[in-house]
């Protein structure tokens, strides 16, 4: 019988060792789980992540190297336009805005394939923030956010605005329209394609707002009532809600 209880206790012990080797197992697994990147950069910031720059987002078992704003208006904010002097070449065709092109820490477009995939399955807002030639800053924010995919030719959606002192909202008009670009003409002018004439951007007919056409202090980017604004920075950006 002593030998019987031996072997029990044996038997105990062993099973012990193996919840414990299991229990450790599945700590070091959510370990690993905690320390995945979450994917949009407010739940960054929301981790301690004070710092504006480049970070990893994991979204539908995919790795994005991005930018993230984490001071503008509460931070958080994934960008995926920017423009500031005039040395990333954005008279760029259709395959270039689908892939995305330049240099996150400057000047850059992020890709609409990306943009899509970033924005799918969430609700998100959209941030413009912008600066004059004669350093005037202006924002525009739109309560709703999303670009539809390449099936659309990445239709736009936004929602109500919101914005600086006499900045007119000009992107209403471009509400469900779609992308088009220097060689790939999607908008509704029947006698130019807008891209060519304003740079790559969703289009209605030419409209008032676009931001991605040349780069100088003479050169139209938006309409604010009583004339065109001339920009010489701009960044749009998003974040969930």
């Amino acid at each position: 019988m002593n030998e019987s209880l031996n072997e029990q206790q044996k038997a105990n012990v062993y099973l012990g060792e193996q919840v414990n080797m299991m229990n450790e197992s599945l700590n070091e697994q959510q370990k690993d789980i905690n320390r995945l990147p979450p994917s949009d950069c407010k739940a960054l910031l929301q981790a301690g992540n004070v710092e504006s720059g480049i970070y990893y987002l994991l979204k539908d078992g995919r790795i994005f190297k991005v930018y993230c704003d984490m001071v503008t208006s509460g931070g958080g904010w994934t960008v995926f336009q920017r423009r500031c002097d005039g040395t990333q070449d954005f008279s760029l065709g259709w395959n270039e805005y689908r892939r995305g092109f330049g240099k996150k820490e400057g000047e850059f477009w992020m890709g609409l394939d990306d943009l899509h995939s970033l924005l799918s399955n969430g609700r998100f807002q959209l941030r413009i923030d912008m600066t004059a030639c004669n350093n005037q800053s202006f924002f525009a924010e739109y309560r709703s956010f999303n670009v539809l995919g390449s099936s659309t030719n990445y239709q736009l959606q936004i929602g109500d605005f919101e914005g600086s002192p006499g900045l007119r909202n000009y992107m209403k008009y471009v509400n469900g329209r779609p992308f088009s670009t220097i060689d790939r003409d999607n908008d509704d002018s029947s006698t130019t394609n807008c891209a060519k004439r304003h740079g790559a951007w969703w289009y209605w007919r030419c409209g008032n707002a676009f931001l991605n056409g040349g780069y100088s202090c003479s050169s139209p980017n938006w309409w604010n009532g009583s004339g065109f604004i001339s920009v010489r920075f701009s960044e749009m950006k998003f974040r969930p809600y």
